[in-house]
């Protein structure tokens, strides 16, 4: 479970132990759960990954996101400035 305080994101076990926090540091667009079960979370500015324990798979910062676009395990990312590709583990 995941449960977002506007400060925090805390990922809570089964047992309702919390396993892992992270900071927010811009508002979150959204949650999702990748098809390999990791969850994704994103963030205006931010893109992190994290598996089933926890564990911090992946974090990425950008610049204002302004569109994405999630392709099976491919997340297209783009800003002002650039577009991203990234590969969801």
């Amino acid at each position: 479970m995941a449960i977002e305080t506007g400060k925090r994101v805390y990922l809570v076990n089964e047992d309702l132990f919390i396993i892992n926090s992270m900071d927010v540091t811009s508002p979150i667009v959204g949650f999702l759960i990748t098809n390999t079960n990791n969850l994704l979370i994103m963030e205006e500015t931010s893109v992190t990954l994290v598996d089933f324990e926890g564990k911090l798979l992946m974090e990425e910062l950008f610049d204002l996101i302004e569109d994405f676009e999630l392709n099976g395990s491919t997340l297209t990312i783009k800003t002002a400035g650039e577009t991203e590709v990234l590969r969801l583990r």
